[in-house]
């Protein structure tokens, strides 16, 4: 989408969602953590874990160095983006590049293209074979849908396999039984320009449904002489999610759609000049869709049965050179 067409899009959104997100926000003040002035210690520290053995466990009962960023933490920090809430996690290196890109890194090794993190959203691997890492750009969840963000520091390739070399970070959204009925969110800055998020959630029958989109749209940034760099950045990401759960069994279906692009900057390697880096923007345009599934049955109190699934497409042109892939995975 042309930045001109951007602009006015979210313009006219702006004011057709102003009423609605003023009752929406009255809404989400109603919704703070009052039960927590009454917790007990137990009942804090009582967090419940899946990426360290993927199956459920209390993070005190795990033998690995985890973190849980939960619902209140992401709430409060006022963080928009994941990368951005990756910088609460004690020994997770986050620095941002430019306008759109991000390097994220465990014990040291920090660049652009960072490959020793295995990176996962509902337990969906998001690793890309061009690089073995992730473009965290193309990364753009409504924030207020996480539900936890669990982060395992060191090697977790027995559990998850050989892309799990110095950490395992696991992005895990709300169910849907839990966020029933309308949300609308609004955002302006400097950097963020604008960001538009909409959810709406209800019931099925026995099923609970969610259905999400957000649009951001990211100005460029500086460069070292204090110019626009030329690196600015939009994303529409949509998302729907169904959760079913009768006696033993339970059910969950999700798949979504994201789509953007701007310009990127790249190191010239070309340039002849000693010592100096320029770098040169490209025009880029970046796609991609999943769907997956995943079925448990509960046998008794100490065991159950899971079976997951996943599919998912990827598409990205950087200049002239296009870049697809697809990946399923069934356990």
């Amino acid at each position: 989408m042309p930045r001109a067409a951007a602009a006015r899009f979210t313009s006219a959104v702006a004011i057709g969602v102003w009423s609605v997100l003023c009752v929406a926000a009255r809404g989400e003040a109603q919704t703070v953590p009052e039960r927590l002035a009454s917790a007990s210690l137990e009942d804090l520290m009582n967090l419940e874990v899946t990426s360290a053995a993927r199956v459920e466990q209390r993070a005190e009962d795990v033998a690995a160095a985890v973190y849980v960023i939960t619902q209140d933490e992401i709430r409060r920090s006022g963080m928009t983006s994941v990368p951005e809430l990756l910088r609460l996690v004690p020994g997770v290196q986050v620095a941002q590049i430019d306008g759109n890109k991000w390097s994220v890194a465990v014990r040291g090794f920090n660049s652009l293209f960072s490959n020793k993190l295995l990176v996962l959203i509902d337990g969906r691997s998001i690793y890309n074979r061009t690089f073995s890492g992730v473009f965290w750009e193309d990364i753009d969840l409504p924030v207020e849908d996480v539900d936890r963000i669990e982060v395992v520091r060191g090697p977790g390739g027995s559990v998850w396999g050989a892309n799990a070399v110095n950490a395992v970070i696991n992005v895990v959204t709300k169910s849907s039984s839990d966020t029933r009925g309308a949300r609308v969110g609004l955002g302006a800055g400097t950097f963020d320009r604008s960001q538009l998020s909409t959810r709406y959630g209800g019931e099925l029958g026995s099923a609970t449904y969610r259905v999400s989109a957000r649009w951001s749209d990211r100005t460029e940034s500086q460069t070292v002489d204090r110019r626009p760099a030329d690196d600015g950045w939009h994303m529409l990401t949509t998302g729907v999610r169904v959760d079913w759960s009768r006696g033993a069994d339970a059910l969950q279906v999700q798949g979504g759609f994201s789509g953007g692009g701007g310009r990127s900057l790249w190191s010239d390697l070309t340039s002849p000049t000693p010592g100096i880096t320029p770098s040169i923007g490209l025009d880029t345009t970046t796609n991609s869709g999943f769907a997956q599934g995943r079925w448990a049955h509960t046998l008794n109190n100490q065991s159950s049965l899971e079976v997951r699934s996943f599919y998912s497409i990827w598409g990205r042109r950087d200049g002239g050179v296009w870049n697809r892939e697809a990946v399923g995975d069934f356990d």
